[in-house]
Parts: structure tokens; sequence; C-alpha cells
């Protein structure tokens, strides 16, 4: 083969020089303890740091965890996944402002396997604008604020995560026409008078799944209105226990309406109460459907089902659960408990019938030999007229 010489040699050497250099920007990039920010931030030469390789890696891209390691705040303007495998921790570290800054309208975020720990700073992760955030298999503990969002129109996923010890709001989901996921999250030890857990504003339409909100120096969850719209909240296989003031708080004082529905969920030990709501002349409160967990006095954790259910839904449960003696909600109420068929052994319950005022009454199920039956006494428990 003969060799090149003159301009075509020139060309082919330059040509090769190209392919050779790492394009500016990938769809894939990773960062290690062992890596440096000035490299190419490719799997063989990885990154220090996430703000380097954020600025390597294109749009709608990704970037990986190789190691365990902390990896420092990072401030998100473009779509990007950043993925730490599980096993490996990829820690952020917040002396001041935000671990996770988001501001870029119309982004779509994803967070997996992240620990943000503070130090100082004001939030874990913080989205003033955006159109989506994924928020999976992290931890963030030791901020004003676990997340803080007020992005309005964005959707919010948060899901297997823990927030805790935040001195302000565990989460705080503020924002017209957002829409919020939680499922398996468990936010605890909020302090401070306003610690609520879960602080949802606006017409937010927040479900909350399968989580745990316990032992907030406030309330568990605080829902309230705008002057635009109310919020809509969903609660449903979840724990809110052990908080300073009320398990759910609903709020309706513009001309709004707050709405909740809050089925198959355990609200105890509450400090002042189960549910409260806040309504002036020209909002209202409007509770669909609620069912409560009996818990047995000797042991908090056993639970058996009760139903309490309001005029509202009375038209949508084929079961007869409850029942409403009054024409406004919420202000005189029955309860009725549903013992099972049989029971195995002698055992107190106690209903919570804390939905609006805080009180409960116990039910005892005794034993008969004679007729080898389990004798139930109903309860009914009533509210004063407001």
């Amino acid at each position: 083969m003969p060799l090149l010489r003159g301009p075509v040699a020139a060309f082919a050497a330059v040509m090769l020089c190209t392919v050779a250099l790492p394009a500016d920007g990938a769809q894939r990039t990773f960062v290690s303890t062992g890596g440096s920010d000035s490299s190419a931030c490719s799997l063989v030469a990885p990154c220090r740091s996430f703000t380097a390789a954020l600025s390597r890696t294109d749009a709608d891209g990704e970037i990986i965890v190789l190691d365990s390691g902390g990896y420092g705040p990072v401030s998100i303007a473009q779509s990007v996944a950043i993925t730490a495998p599980p096993g490996v921790y990829a820690g952020i570290s917040v002396l001041s402002n935000d671990g996770v800054t988001i501001a870029t309208p119309g982004v779509r975020v994803a967070l997996r396997g992240l620990t943000i720990n503070g130090l100082g700073g004001f939030a874990g992760i913080n989205l003033s604008q955006g159109a989506r955030l994924e928020v999976e298999r992290c931890t963030i503990g030791g901020l004003a604020y676990g997340l803080f969002a007020t992005a309005a129109n964005a959707t919010i996923v948060l899901t297997d995560s823990v927030v805790s010890d935040s001195g302000n709001k565990g989460v705080y989901l503020v924002a017209s026409a957002m829409t919020a996921t939680l499922e398996r999250v468990r936010i605890e030890r909020t302090s401070g008078i306003g610690g609520d857990g879960l602080y949802l504003g606006g017409g937010i339409r927040a479900s909350v799944r399968e989580s745990t909100i316990v032992g907030n120096g406030a309330s568990g969850i605080l829902a309230t209105d705008s002057v635009a719209a109310g919020p809509s909240l969903v609660v449903s296989h979840s724990v809110v226990t052990d908080n300073v003031q009320y398990g759910v708080i609903l709020v309706a004082l513009q001309s709004t309406t707050a709405r909740a529905s809050i089925s198959d969920s355990v609200l105890a030990r509450n400090g002042q109460g189960g549910i409260v709501t806040y309504a002036t002349a020209a909002g209202g409160v409007a509770i669909t459907d609620i069912t409560l967990a009996a818990a047995c006095s000797a042991r908090a954790a056993t639970t058996r089902s009760s139903r309490v259910r309001t005029e509202t839904s009375r038209a949508r449960s084929a079961r007869p659960a409850g029942r409403i003696d009054r024409v406004r909600p919420l202000t005189r109420f029955t309860i009725e408990r549903l013992y099972p068929r049989r029971c195995r052994r002698p055992r107190v319950f106690a209903l919570l019938a804390a939905v609006a005022t805080g009180r409960y009454r116990r039910c005892r199920r005794t034993w008969t030999r004679r007729t080898r039956r389990c004798r139930t006494s109903s309860l009914r428990a009533r509210a004063p007229t407001a």
C-alpha cells in the first residue's frame, strides 16, 4: 500500500486526531472518588464531582456513581438522572444553601440513591422551576427543609425515601396545579413550633400511600389553601402517629374547599387529635371517606379495621360503616365499630375516634365460655355540636 504524502496525509492525520478526541458531551457519564474533574467523565476516566460530570452530560442523559464517597452539591439546569446503585453511598454534604438546586423551566430530573446531609444548609432538594422531579431511595436529613418545592404545574414523585431531623418542614410542597405522590416514605423528627412533617399548600393534588409520618414537632400533615384553589389530599395505608399537635390538618380560609380522603390508615397518639379542620364562611372542608384502623390499647401496633364515613360518601359506599346525623360537616358524627365474626382471645381495643375532637372511647370484647362466642358491644361516640 503506498504511503500518503502531502495534503492528503495532513488531512488524514487531522481526521484521526478528531476521532480520538472525546466529545464535549455524552449520554452517560460517571463519577468516582478516584476520578478527576479534568477528565472526560467516562467509565475509564470518571469525574470527581456531580458538577463536573453534569457539564459533560447531554440533556436527558444520566450520571452514574461508581463507588462510595461524597460528590458535593450540584445545581441542575438540564434534564438528567443521577443514580447511585444499591450498596453505593453517594453523599452530598450541605454547609449552606441547597444540596440539589433545580431552577430551570421544563426540566425533568431523577435522583436515585443519594444521601444528603445538612450541616447548616437550607434544603436538601430545592425545586423552584421544573416539570418533573423523581426522588427514589434517597435519605435527607439535618436541614431546614428536606424537600422544598414551589414549581407551579410540576409533578413530584417521592418513593422509598427517608426525610428526618428537619428544622422547619420535612417536605414542603406549595404551588398551584402541582401534583405530588409520596409512596413508602418516612418523615420523622421535624423540630420547631411549625415543624410539620408534610406541608401542602395552594391547589396541590397530593397522594400519600404506604408511608409513615411520625414524631414531628407540629402536625403530621398540614394541607392549606390559597386564594385560587384548595388542596386535595388522599392518604391510604399509612401511619401518622406521635406528632406533637395533630395527625392531619385541613385548612380552607379562602373561598375554596379543602378535600381529603383518608383510608385504611392509623392516626394515633397525636398530641391534640387525629384530624382537625379550619374553615371560614367563604371556605369549606369536605372529607369524602375516612377509614381508620383501631389500635389495641395493650399493643399499639395491633390493628383491626374500623370505618368512619361522612355524609358525602354515603352514596359511594355499599358497606354500611357509619352514619351522619347533622347538616354541616364534622360538627356532629356517629362512629360505629365493626367487629369480626369471631375473636381468638379477650382483648381491649380503642377505636380511634379522634376524627374531629381527638377524644375516643373504649369498647370491650369479652369471651363467653358457655356459648363459646365473642360477645361484643357497639360503640357510638358523638362529638359536641359546633
